[in-house]
Protein backbone atom coordinates (compact mmCIF):
# COMPACT_ATOMS: atom_id res chain seq x y z
CA UNK A 1 0.00 0.00 0.00
CA UNK A 2 2.71 2.14 0.96
CA UNK A 3 4.16 2.09 -2.75
CA UNK A 4 1.06 2.62 -4.38
CA UNK A 5 0.09 5.68 -1.82
CA UNK A 6 3.65 7.24 -3.06
CA UNK A 7 4.14 6.42 -6.01
CA UNK A 8 0.43 7.65 -7.30
CA UNK A 9 0.01 10.34 -5.14
CA UNK A 10 2.14 12.42 -7.06
CA UNK A 11 -0.75 13.85 -8.97
CA UNK A 12 -4.11 13.04 -6.59
CA UNK A 13 -5.67 13.68 -2.89
CA UNK A 14 -4.95 10.09 -1.31
CA UNK A 15 -7.04 9.18 1.55
CA UNK A 16 -7.60 6.38 3.95
CA UNK A 17 -10.13 5.03 6.41
CA UNK A 18 -8.98 4.40 10.12
CA UNK A 19 -12.01 2.33 10.25
CA UNK A 20 -12.06 -1.61 8.85
CA UNK A 21 -14.77 -3.04 7.27
CA UNK A 22 -16.03 -6.46 6.46
CA UNK A 23 -16.69 -5.89 2.56
CA UNK A 24 -16.08 -3.22 -0.02
CA UNK A 25 -18.89 -2.02 1.12
CA UNK A 26 -17.87 1.33 3.13
CA UNK A 27 -21.52 0.51 4.87
CA UNK A 28 -20.39 -2.88 6.43
CA UNK A 29 -18.89 -1.55 9.45
CA UNK A 30 -16.19 -4.24 10.91
CA UNK A 31 -14.01 -2.48 13.64
CA UNK A 32 -11.62 0.13 14.42
CA UNK A 33 -8.80 0.07 17.01
CA UNK A 34 -8.43 4.00 16.64
CA UNK A 35 -10.95 7.13 17.30
CA UNK A 36 -10.28 10.59 15.97
CA UNK A 37 -10.70 14.23 15.63
CA UNK A 38 -10.12 16.21 12.54
CA UNK A 39 -8.66 19.99 13.30
CA UNK A 40 -9.47 22.38 10.49
CA UNK A 41 -9.47 25.56 13.12
CA UNK A 42 -6.95 25.52 15.56
CA UNK A 43 -5.70 22.98 17.69
CA UNK A 44 -5.81 22.57 21.70
CA UNK A 45 -3.18 24.25 23.37
CA UNK A 46 -3.53 21.21 26.18
CA UNK A 47 -5.77 18.45 27.01
CA UNK A 48 -6.11 18.88 30.85
CA UNK A 49 -6.24 14.83 31.95
CA UNK A 50 -7.50 13.40 28.55
CA UNK A 51 -4.91 11.19 27.25
CA UNK A 52 -2.57 12.90 24.72
CA UNK A 53 -3.54 11.43 20.99
CA UNK A 54 -1.78 8.62 19.96
CA UNK A 55 -0.79 9.92 16.56
CA UNK A 56 -0.81 13.31 15.20
CA UNK A 57 -0.68 14.15 11.78
CA UNK A 58 -0.17 17.26 9.87
CA UNK A 59 -2.26 17.53 6.86
CA UNK A 60 -1.04 20.80 5.42
CA UNK A 61 1.44 23.63 5.58
CA UNK A 62 -0.74 25.14 8.41
CA UNK A 63 0.33 23.95 12.15
CA UNK A 64 -3.39 24.76 13.01
CA UNK A 65 -4.47 21.14 10.54
CA UNK A 66 -4.09 18.42 12.25
CA UNK A 67 -5.83 14.74 12.48
CA UNK A 68 -5.57 13.48 15.82
CA UNK A 69 -5.82 9.41 16.72
CA UNK A 70 -6.13 7.85 19.81
CA UNK A 71 -5.52 3.86 19.88
CA UNK A 72 -8.16 2.05 21.95
CA UNK A 73 -7.50 -0.58 24.67
CA UNK A 74 -10.07 -3.04 22.94
CA UNK A 75 -11.46 -2.09 19.33
CA UNK A 76 -14.64 -0.57 19.03
CA UNK A 77 -17.16 -2.75 17.23
CA UNK A 78 -20.20 -0.65 17.27
CA UNK A 79 -20.04 1.78 14.60
CA UNK A 80 -22.78 4.18 16.75
CA UNK A 81 -20.62 3.97 19.46
CA UNK A 82 -17.78 4.78 17.19
CA UNK A 83 -19.30 7.33 15.54
CA UNK A 84 -20.63 9.01 18.95
CA UNK A 85 -17.13 9.34 20.52
CA UNK A 86 -15.79 10.91 17.60
CA UNK A 87 -18.59 13.59 17.48
CA UNK A 88 -17.71 13.84 21.12
CA UNK A 89 -13.99 13.94 20.96
CA UNK A 90 -14.98 17.15 18.02
CA UNK A 91 -16.82 19.17 20.10
CA UNK A 92 -14.96 18.63 23.38
CA UNK A 93 -11.82 19.66 21.33
CA UNK A 94 -13.21 22.04 19.01
CA UNK A 95 -12.40 19.61 16.03
CA UNK A 96 -14.10 19.60 12.79
CA UNK A 97 -17.72 18.79 13.54
CA UNK A 98 -18.69 17.20 10.22
CA UNK A 99 -15.67 14.87 10.61
CA UNK A 100 -16.87 12.10 12.95
CA UNK A 101 -18.88 9.39 10.79
CA UNK A 102 -17.11 5.84 11.05
CA UNK A 103 -16.88 5.67 7.03
CA UNK A 104 -15.00 8.70 7.26
CA UNK A 105 -11.76 8.52 5.15
CA UNK A 106 -8.71 11.08 6.18
CA UNK A 107 -5.13 11.91 4.31
CA UNK A 108 -2.56 9.59 5.50
CA UNK A 109 1.34 10.34 5.68
CA UNK A 110 3.32 10.57 3.13
CA UNK A 111 0.67 11.85 0.33
CA UNK A 112 0.49 15.42 -0.58
CA UNK A 113 -2.75 17.48 0.26
CA UNK A 114 -3.65 19.10 -3.52
CA UNK A 115 -5.92 21.66 -1.95
CA UNK A 116 -2.84 24.40 -1.52
CA UNK A 117 -0.37 25.88 -4.40
CA UNK A 118 1.98 24.48 -4.33
CA UNK A 119 0.43 20.68 -2.90
CA UNK A 120 1.48 20.33 0.75
CA UNK A 121 2.68 17.21 2.40
CA UNK A 122 0.89 15.31 4.85
CA UNK A 123 3.46 14.40 7.74
CA UNK A 124 3.78 12.90 10.70
CA UNK A 125 4.72 14.81 13.89
CA UNK A 126 4.66 12.70 17.14
CA UNK A 127 2.98 9.49 18.57
CA UNK A 128 2.96 8.04 21.66
CA UNK A 129 2.18 4.31 23.43
CA UNK A 130 -0.79 5.69 24.81
CA UNK A 131 -4.07 3.61 24.80
CA UNK A 132 -7.28 4.83 25.38
CA UNK A 133 -9.75 3.01 27.65
CA UNK A 134 -13.67 3.28 26.23
CA UNK A 135 -14.45 3.74 29.54
CA UNK A 136 -13.05 7.77 29.55
CA UNK A 137 -14.56 8.53 26.33
CA UNK A 138 -18.09 7.11 27.87
CA UNK A 139 -17.09 9.70 30.46
CA UNK A 140 -16.87 12.97 27.75
CA UNK A 141 -19.69 14.86 27.34
CA UNK A 142 -22.64 14.21 25.46
CA UNK A 143 -23.50 16.07 22.03
CA UNK A 144 -26.99 17.66 21.91
CA UNK A 145 -27.99 18.19 18.35
CA UNK A 146 -29.00 22.31 19.52
CA UNK A 147 -25.23 22.63 20.19
CA UNK A 148 -24.43 25.18 17.33
CA UNK A 149 -20.68 26.18 18.57
CA UNK A 150 -17.58 23.91 19.83
CA UNK A 151 -17.53 23.86 23.59
CA UNK A 152 -15.17 26.22 24.40
CA UNK A 153 -17.26 27.69 27.91
CA UNK A 154 -14.57 28.80 30.66
CA UNK A 155 -16.89 26.23 33.25
CA UNK A 156 -19.11 23.34 32.50
CA UNK A 157 -20.32 20.54 34.84
CA UNK A 158 -21.29 16.91 34.42
CA UNK A 159 -22.72 14.94 36.93
CA UNK A 160 -19.03 12.17 36.92
CA UNK A 161 -18.28 13.46 33.47
CA UNK A 162 -15.45 15.83 32.68
CA UNK A 163 -15.22 19.03 33.70
CA UNK A 164 -14.68 21.30 30.85
CA UNK A 165 -11.95 24.46 31.29
CA UNK A 166 -11.09 25.98 28.22
CA UNK A 167 -10.62 23.20 25.70
CA UNK A 168 -9.15 21.39 28.28
CA UNK A 169 -10.93 18.01 29.92
CA UNK A 170 -10.34 17.99 33.83
CA UNK A 171 -11.80 14.76 35.23
CA UNK A 172 -13.59 14.52 38.72
CA UNK A 173 -14.91 12.32 40.65
CA UNK A 174 -18.55 13.30 42.66
CA UNK A 175 -18.60 12.54 46.44
CA UNK A 176 -22.49 11.56 46.09
CA UNK A 177 -23.00 11.66 49.80
CA UNK A 178 -21.16 15.06 50.78
CA UNK A 179 -21.16 17.23 47.04
CA UNK A 180 -17.36 17.86 47.20
CA UNK A 181 -15.47 17.39 44.23
CA UNK A 182 -12.04 15.76 44.32
CA UNK A 183 -9.64 15.96 41.37
CA UNK A 184 -8.85 11.93 40.06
Amino acid sequence: MEYHLINTGGHSDQYIAPALFNSKDTKDFKLSNVVWCDFDDGIPNELGDFPRASLRISSSNNSQKEHWYWRLLQPERDSGCLERYNKQLAYALGGDRGCWNYNRVLRPIETLNHKYTPPAPVSFIESSESLLDGYLLGMLPKVSESISEPLTWSYIEFEQSPILIGKSLHFWLTEKTTGERSQA
